[in-house]
């Protein structure tokens, strides 16, 4: 615990730095999957069949077209999006009964059909950070997306019972120019009458109770509309040239073309592997010289003839299928690059117009629309125009009573339809439950196993690091002998506080034992080091409690004290315990202990530096007149000691040496210190 104490700082920010990243990390690789189960439920479901006689292939789902249709509504960028990716990621699972799936099971077993197929499919998707950052929200808008689109690609395919949609509701609502708006319009119901013809055809007895419509009296409504108002609404805006924003109108309409051309680069491209492919075939045919010879001897050498399932199972392909989707790869792509050639004539024509390029004898048809051969003016059709406040209101007024008329319409269409889809009994695709999203683990649960495990290595960590400290410690600056910090340590102490600013309560005690060497040739070594580890120990246990406290081994003989808020008092009252200490080992042993100490503090002698006050308590120490060692004198005379004369005569002799004689000494050891002290820092 105390090296977890020591270190606990550290632990507390690693921690908080594994905590940060292990969260970062696992949020970048986290997934989310949207699910969604959808059920398949016209009468032939349960045979695996749509409403129009086809296989129900739930590969549509995610199928290239449906995945583009929800790039362009979800305005995704195919630079950042992969649409082959995020197919790859879009799964389909049919929904079965333990019972089922083991009959199923049973049945492939024995090479049997099912038969009845299953009509609940979960469908998901898994968003991942390369998506989007709101990972969650993009899987549930994406499979939402997704399913929307599936439903009117498959009511378009399969059911053909789809509703008109009214898309010109808002139209007011949009900052759209007047063309913008008519073509919009004339859009809109060129559209319904696709949907509307088709109907009128198959359901000619059909007549709503609602409304009192067929679908050919809508029909018959819309084309009125559309030969008469829309005709009208582009002869007038395209004659008085009838803008918002000419500028604005011309640059759509270039963007227009950019985008036409770009598609057309495709397109292009498309067209042109085809053709190689189909020219392949058509050279082989050439070569063999035998128009008997079978579309399977030609395509042999054109495609592959076998391939492997997912079954790893080898299938031979049906080469004619695959011509068939070949050329009809062709025709979409011919038919989307010619459809926008004209749509590029068209939006040219119109930037001619607006530029005032073409004649003012313009004439406008159907056919010189697509075309861009020019406009016809129908007599009577279109007001003459006083200003150009009054040429934008009549347009603007035409425009809304085209589709105010429209409006109407449709609501009457919408009523039609709802009703013709209660009679027909048309059900397509039910959503048998809203959209979960889920993550794949949690998230903050593996960050706080990673937190812990990172808790645990730290707090390991802590207890190595803090054991080799120690171990180094006591190698370096540790006096094995004495059990107390060596020279090395105090040169390393002096040289960390030497330009701190000391408070008024720090003391320096230096504690000084004479005469080692006279003392080894009268008791001999071993006893002497033995009194220096008694002394070292005093100090050691004495010391051993307070706080900021640093004892070291300065020297042979020579114990150096730094305490940080011990004062005077009490370092008078530490030194009478030692002096308590060595009189009970020395009343023990024929080797006593002998020593000398000095005190410094700070506030009283106004030093307020390491290194000088350290010098004045060693030179205090050296002193036998200083107030410490004359207390250590009466110390000796109280306690009774058995003194021999002559060692008495002894030390005075010694201390008159001192004191006369001496102070060269002292202050050749001084200035040695210094000299030392200064080399340390």
């Amino acid at each position: 615990m105390e090296y977890i104490r020591k270190f606990r700082f550290i632990i507390v920010g690693s921690l908080l730095v594994s905590g940060i990243i292990a969260f970062l990390a696992l949020n970048y690789i986290q997934t989310y999957t949207a699910s969604a189960i959808i059920r398949y439920s016209n009468s032939g479901a349960k045979e695996g069949l749509a409403p129009d006689g086809t296989e129900i292939d739930v590969s549509e789902i995610y199928s290239a077209e449906v995945l583009n249709q929800v790039f362009e509504n979800l305005d995704l960028d195919y630079s950042k999006h992969n649409i082959d990716d995020l197919r790859s990621r879009v799964t389909v699972e049919p929904v079965r009964t333990q019972g089922e799936a083991a009959l199923e099971e049973a049945k492939t077993s024995l090479g049997e059909e099912m038969e009845e197929m299953p009509v609940e499919y979960v469908v998901s998707f898994t968003a991942a950070t390369r998506d989007s950052g709101d990972k969650e929200t993009f899987a549930r808008t994406f499979l939402d997306e997704m399913l929307d689109v599936y439903v009117q690609s498959y009511g378009k395919s399969h059911i053909n019972r789809g509703s008109a949609v009214n898309d010109i509701s808002k139209l007011k609502e949009q900052d759209y120019d007047y063309l913008e708006m008519a073509e919009i319009l004339k859009n809109s119901i060129s559209t319904t009458l696709t949907g509307l013809v088709e109907k009128a055809q198959e359901e000619s007895d059909f007549r709503s109770a609602q409304t009192g419509y067929s679908f050919d009296d809508l029909k018959r409504e819309f084309e009125l509309l559309y030969e008469i108002e829309t005709s009208n609404i582009f002869s007038y805006i395209l004659e008085n040239r009838v803008t918002k924003d000419r500028e604005s109108l011309i640059a759509k309409y270039e963007n227009r073309i950019n985008d036409y051309l770009l598609s057309n680069t495709v397109s292009q491209e498309q067209i042109q592997s085809i053709n190689e492919v189909i020219s392949s075939y058509v050279g082989m045919m050439r070569e063999s010289g035998n128009t008997d010879i079978t579309f399977e001897y030609i395509l042999d050498d054109v495609h592959d003839s076998y391939y492997t399932d997912e079954n790893e199972e080898t299938q031979r392909v049906d080469q004619t299928v695959e011509y068939d989707e070949l050329l009809d790869s062709y025709i979409s792509a011919r038919s989307s690059y010619e459809s926008a050639l004209i749509d590029i004539a068209y939006c040219r024509y119109i930037i001619e117009i607006y530029n005032g390029m073409p004649s003012e004898q313009m004439q406008i048809t159907e056919q010189s629309i697509a075309d861009g051969s020019g406009v016809q003016i129908l007599p009577g059709a279109v007001p003459e125009p006083v200003n150009a406040g009054a040429v934008d209101e009549t347009a603007q007024s035409m425009i809304d009573s085209l589709a105010e008329k429209l409006n109407g319409l449709y609501e009457v269409l919408d009523e039609t339809n709802r009703e013709y889809n209660e009679y027909a009994g048309a059900q397509n695709i039910n959503l048998v439950s809203g959209i979960a999203v889920a993550p794949a683990f949690s998230l903050p649960l593996y960050a706080g196993l990673i937190m812990a495990v990172f808790g645990v290595v730290g707090c390991m960590g802590a207890v190595v690091i803090g054991r080799l400290g120690d171990i180094f410690e006591y190698c370096i600056y540790y006096d094995r002998a004495m059990e107390i910090p060596n020279r090395a340590a105090c040169d390393r102490y002096i040289s960390a506080n030497a330009s701190k600013f000391l408070s008024d309560e720090f003391v320096c005690i230096s504690i000084r034992v004479p005469d080692i060497q006279k003392k080894n040739q009268e008791s001999g070594r071993n006893e002497t080091d033995q009194m220096l580890k008694a002394l070292a120990k005093i100090l050691r246990d004495t010391f051993s409690g307070e706080e900021e406290c640093f004892l070291g081994l300065n020297g042979v003989g020579q114990y150096i004290i730094f305490a940080g808020r011990m004062g005077t008092e009490r370092a008078e009252y530490y030194l009478e315990h030692i002096g308590q200490k060595v009189r009970e080992y020395n009343r023990e042993h024929r080797c006593r202990i002998e020593y000398t100490a000095g005190v410094a503090e700070a506030k009283k002698l106004e030093i307020y530096q390491l290194k000088p006050l350290m010098l004045k308590a060693i030179s205090s120490s050296f002193s036998p007149n200083s107030e410490q060692n004359l207390h250590r004198t009466e110390e000796k005379r109280d306690a009774g000691e058995h003194i021999k004369a002559e060692e008495v005569t002894q030390d005075n002799t010694d201390t008159e040496k001192v004191s006369e004689s001496g102070r060269a000494e002292v202050e050749r050891h001084l200035e040695k210190l210094k000299r030392m002290l200064d080399n340390v820092s």
